[in-house]
């Protein structure tokens, strides 16, 4: 059933891998308001989509009944053993050669405690795989005793706090309010980091999905097609997603991570892609991969690139083009993604396949 489940999201999978490098490139476009809304919406998306298929697919094959087994404790530790494994092969590279000027610079000013709090901006678009490990770690630990609807539940109020920290940092101007919602001074809250508890409201959401489709007896086959329902909501969320960023940036002049509507975005995404190309293909494997790698990537091979485009005019007059610089280093991460795919075939080189 997962392999019949994987092909709509492997496919999204490297459009979202397209949208990450958007966030993290110049986009070039010129016009304020356009460039705002191209950053802020779509690209949006690829962080909350990447925990909740990380969810379905890692809960997919443990129904909520069977979470004490000791071969679903297995599966969940393997799983966790895999993302600390990334994290101890990616991120001493990405910190030596991507982030190490600005770790330099943090240590030498570095108040302990206010330090910390900002780790995350640090490591860049690896703090990822630890907001991964610690949402599963803790879906796990309370899923284990209370039902799954139930931790969903929980998550999303969690959400609450986050929009507040993250989007919506004004409302934490009213002394009441903060006391009210959270209990203690704002100024506590300056000293957590809480994206590392960004994933836990989509992995539940995620996880939540695939408990619906293993118990629901809903298994997808290569006839099934989205809803007339299921893409009548993804359009109106959609539109309701538009309509928050555009009202953030008019009113508030804001340019928000994170968004009311985000989850019921997912939600639909998640409902439509699983009904599309649910026959596995040869490619869609390849797709899967390469999507990870890319992301965990794209932030050397931005280096490459902008020091090129630094000594050569030629390549800096086609960086000024509107778009081109997220589409010249996507295509680059994906001709990398694919040599390493191909050199890990080898027998000399299948340690490769511990990177993705």
């Amino acid at each position: 059933m997962e392999k019949q489940k994987q092909g709509g999201f492997d496919v999204l999978r490297i459009v979202l891998a397209f949208f990450v490098i958007t966030l993290h490139t110049s986009l070039q476009i010129g016009n304020p308001l356009l460039e705002h809304m191209v950053r802020s919406t779509l690209p949006r998306l690829a962080v909350p989509m990447f925990f909740s298929m990380a969810g379905y697919f890692l809960f997919l094959k443990i129904p909520a009944p069977r979470l004490h087994c000791p071969q679903d404790r297995r599966r969940v530790r393997a799983y966790m053993g895999k993302v600390a494994l990334l994290c101890v092969l990616w991120l001493p590279l990405y910190i030596l050669f991507v982030r190490w000027p600005e770790i330099a610079a943090w240590w030498a000013s570095l108040t302990p405690l206010l330090g910390l709090a900002n780790v995350s901006k640090l490591l860049g678009n690896l703090w990822f795989l630890v907001a991964l490990l610690v949402a599963v770690v803790i879906y796990y630990l309370l899923a284990r005793r209370m039902r799954r609807w139930v931790v969903l539940v929980l998550a999303l109020l969690l959400y609450i706090p986050l929009l507040l920290s993250e989007s919506y940092q004004f409302c934490l101007s009213s002394p009441i309010l903060m006391r009210v919602l959270w209990g203690f001074p704002s100024r506590a809250l300056s000293l957590l980091d809480l994206h590392w508890f960004w994933g836990i409201p989509f992995v539940s959401l995620g996880a939540w999905m695939a408990e619906r489709d293993v118990l629901g007896g809903k298994s997808l086959t290569s006839a099934d097609r989205p809803s007339r329902s299921d893409l009548a909501g993804l359009v109106t969320s959609l539109l309701l997603f538009f309509g928050e960023v555009i009202a953030q940036y008019s009113f508030w002049k804001l340019s928000a991570e994170l968004l009311v509507t985000l989850p019921l975005v997912c939600y639909f995404l998640m409902r439509v892609f699983a009904r599309l190309w649910t026959k596995e293909r040869p490619a869609y494997p390849f797709l899967r991969s390469a999507s990870a790698l890319i992301y965990y990537s794209h932030g050397f091979i931005i280096l490459g690139i902008r020091a090129i485009s630094g000594v050569n005019t030629t390549a800096a007059a086609l960086f000024r083009t509107p778009m081109m610089e997220p589409i010249v280093l996507f295509l680059v991460s994906f001709a990398f993604a694919a040599g390493v795919l191909k050199l890990e075939n080898f027998p000399r080189f299948r340690w490769l396949k511990k990177i993705h």
